[in-house]
């Protein structure tokens, strides 16, 4: 077997000569965070004359002008330390924001150190002020930065291509969410099967017996023999990839070790998933357990002072949007009246936390007699498993077109969150006649209340998979958190406009 070294020594030429045109230049990052951080400190001096410590001197200005300097360091480093000058990051917003806190925190300590250090003598006021205004530049400026690469990735630019490893259906998700997210930041060139063909691989002579399967950047497949390490060196270097995600349920240990090894001597960046797909990153913390790096899992704590926290979230948005949108309710009861005959509120029964019934309220956008004539339109069914959904459904009256277009229909339920049997963040709530014919795993979302909006309605609400309705609800329990309810709720106006606007 020929050694490892032989095999670096080999791939040196795998560096692409255009892997610096995968992201914009990151003095542009340094420069618009720098630019931020000044701007937060001369506002703070500007509205010095509201805070304590100031005597207005030219020593004064002086000391706070060393001080700027020394945060327009400080501050760059701080961010870093804690990674957001890595090439390529796609975190999340929430990731991103708390990353920018902890780099204010460190940044804000290490400038009270350095000014007492040198004697500076600068306003406590004005830097906690500094801090908190440079923590809001950051995060806008950020953000900013943020929605101009991902107009650059729908355009084309700034995507790094990348191979995906693997032949399983782990490997060929993973390649389907990369292509069809361009925001992710990833051209997929091609997806590279199953390197473990026999226990004798190795890089330059291949497997002695196996066949595996290379599937093209077309969809295409063909079946192909001696799909080695060597393979997937040669395929990085034919398409030019500066980036390999492997898939590490379709390869095993020690071939992934040396593909790591060789393609990260070789200049390649490599990714690896991590097999646990319906648990939320932010849950789980790398550490080494002796010789091994070990993936810990934070619990999921819903009791104590989260779920006062969370009803209180629930009570103010349900309470306030009462009283905020009852022009509008009433609005649409008038209009749903005089539209057709029958009861403005519709009521039906669903199901609630624990298996509990509950009697849920929507505005009425079907005729009266909608659930009598039901059985005749089964098979109209547009979706998968339980779910229910006819398109262009003709039952539907004139006003409850509109309604149930913008989402209108559902503002009754926040009555529901205010009486407790719902809330503004949860799985939708299911008729029983759907739950009964739930899988014993989906059961499990009943550990929670049901909302009116959540993560399959603002991702997966279009799609007719019942197996996409059933993680994403199932994904919000596991990983619940307040943070992700008000992201959801953030996320859910947006998704509204683009819905009403598509129609």
């Amino acid at each position: 077997m020929v050694g490892e070294s032989s095999d670096a020594s080999r791939t040196v030429a795998l560096v692409h000569p255009g892997a610096g045109r995968s992201w914009p230049n990151l003095s542009i990052f340094v420069l618009g965070d720098a630019l931020a951080v000044l701007s937060a400190m001369i506002a703070a001096y500007w509205g010095r004359d509201a805070l304590s410590g100031f005597d207005g001197s030219d020593a004064e200005t002086v000391r706070h002008a060393r001080a700027v300097v020394c945060a327009v360091i400080a501050w760059p480093l701080a961010l870093a330390h804690q990674g957001l000058y890595r090439r390529r990051y796609t975190w999340g917003r929430l990731t991103v924001a708390r990353r920018i806190g902890s780099a204010t925190m460190h940044a804000t300590l290490a400038i009270a150190v350095l000014s007492y250090a040198f004697r500076l003598e600068i306003s406590r006021g004005w830097l906690l002020v500094t801090a908190v205004l440079g923590l809001t530049m950051l995060l806008a400026e950020r953000e900013l930065m943020r929605q101009w690469i991902v107009r650059c990735r729908h355009q084309g630019r700034y995507l790094v291509p990348a191979i995906v490893i693997g032949h399983n259906d782990e490997a060929h998700a993973v390649a389907s969410k990369l292509r069809s997210d361009s925001a992710l930041g990833y051209l997929v060139m091609s997806v590279v099967g199953d390197v473990a063909a026999s226990p004798t691989v190795n890089a330059v002579q291949g497997p002695t017996t196996g066949t595996d399967l290379v599937v093209d950047a077309d969809g295409g497949s063909n079946a192909t023999p001696d799909l080695t390490v060597n393979r997937v060196i040669e395929a990085v270097h034919s398409h030019g990839a500066t980036s390999v995600v492997i898939a590490t349920t379709s390869i095993d240990l020690e071939t992934t070790n040396r593909l790591t090894r060789i393609l990260a001597e070789a200049g390649v960046d490599v990714e690896l998933t991590s097999s646990l797909r319906d648990i939320s990153p932010r849950r789980m913390t790398l550490r080494p357990l002796g010789p091994f790096a070990v993936v810990s899992i934070d619990r999921v704590n819903r009791h104590g002072w989260r779920m006062v926290a969370k009803r209180a979230f629930d009570l103010g948005l349900a309470v306030g949007g009462l009283i905020a949108l009852s022009p509008v309710m009433l609005a649409t009861a008038a209009a749903v009246k005089l539209d057709s005959r029958g009861p403005v509120l519709f009521r039906q029964i669903r199901v609630g936390k624990d298996g509990r019934p509950f009697l849920i309220y929507k505005f009425r956008s079907m005729v009266a007699e909608a659930e009598l004539i039901l059985p005749e339109l089964e098979a109209l069914n547009a979706r998968e498993g339980p779910l229910f959904k006819i398109p262009d459904d003709p039952r539907t009256t004139r006003v409850g077109r509109f309604i149930r277009r913008t989402s209108i229909d559902e503002l009754p339920q926040l009555w529901n969150v205010v009486n407790s049997t719902m809330s503004i963040v949860g799985p939708r709530p299911a008729l029983p006649s759907e739950a009964e014919q739930w899988p014993e795993a989906l059961k499990q979302r009943l550990r929670v209340k049901p909302g009116i909006t959540g993560y399959w309605q603002v991702s997966g609400r279009d799609s007719d998979s019942f197996e996409l309705y059933s993680r994403l609800d199932l994904y919000y329990v596991d990983n619940w958190s307040l943070i992700t309810d008000v992201a959801i709720v953030l996320k859910t106006l947006p998704t509204l406009v683009s819905r009403r606007s598509a129609a």
